[in-house]
């Protein structure tokens, strides 16, 4: 699969130009991108610069906040650029990654773990768990998109039979939280865990979500506690069935 470099690229790298960045980077960012894939090892280092340099570039212009109309557009092209890339290069490796990051289809990893992990074997696959934190402390308005990227993977690799038939098998598991609590629940038949609740009533299991600043939604403080808390009701062998609702919300 190839692109033709030239007419590619031009557009963007004369919005990097008017963006006030030099000749010589744009130039070395040109000549960097990838025009094929094929060999895993030659691509991931291939790729790998290049994704190395778009960010560099990026750095380069202000926070996004503080951007130009003209810097807006040039760091717009940069990461457009750069998860077309990601998507080219998954479209043929997306199986010799997951099976790198599995030890071939031997061990499961959920997908939150999945994805870091991904950016420790192929820097610039997708974002580290820093710059991740990094973007949280941001407004959404405000934020490059990084989890896009993560998405991009994530797609990519559930667009494979294999691997992506693994990963599911991987998310439907109990997770280790979970197992590790499982024996102190069975004695008491009860745990607080916080964002979450589970206890045994007669022959049903409850699980009680609270989250009582949001009327007991579900956000990035109460996925995980919610997530234990259901596998614990799924793994009760002493109840029949599994009752899931929110916590009581106090008037105002």
């Amino acid at each position: 699969m190839s692109t033709p470099a030239t007419d590619w690229l031009s557009q963007e790298a004369q919005s990097l130009r008017q963006a006030g960045i030099g000749e010589a980077a744009v130039a070395s960012w040109r000549v960097a991108a990838p025009r094929d894939t094929g060999d895993f090892a030659d691509d991931c280092k291939t790729y790998e610069a290049f994704w190395a340099l778009s960010k560099t570039l990026l750095s380069q212009l202000p926070r996004k906040p503080a951007r130009s109309e003209a810097q807006a557009e040039a760091a717009e092209h940069l990461k457009t650029v750069a998860r077309e890339s990601r998507t080219r290069f998954l479209a043929s490796h997306a199986q010799t990654v997951y099976d790198r990051l599995t030890d071939n289809c031997t061990r499961f990893v959920r997908v939150e773990q999945l994805i870091y992990d991904a950016a420790t074997l192929i820097p610039g696959l997708t974002p580290t768990r820093e710059q991740i934190q990094a973007e949280s402390a941001h407004a959404q308005r405000d934020k490059e998109g990084d989890e896009i990227d993560q998405g991009i993977f994530v797609s990519a690799v559930l667009a494979q039979v294999q691997a992506g038939t693994h990963l599911c098998h991987a998310m439907l598991l109990p997770r280790p939280e979970a197992l590790a609590q499982r024996s102190e629940y069975e004695n008491r038949g009860h745990l607080d865990l916080g964002a979450a609740e589970v206890f045994r009533k007669n022959n049903a299991t409850y699980v009680i979500e609270k989250n009582p600043r949001h009327l007991n939604a579900e956000d990035d403080t109460t996925i995980d506690a919610a997530e234990i808390a259901v596998d614990l009701a799924i793994l009760d062998s002493q109840t029949q069935i599994g009752v899931l609702r929110g916590d009581f919300i106090q008037g105002g």
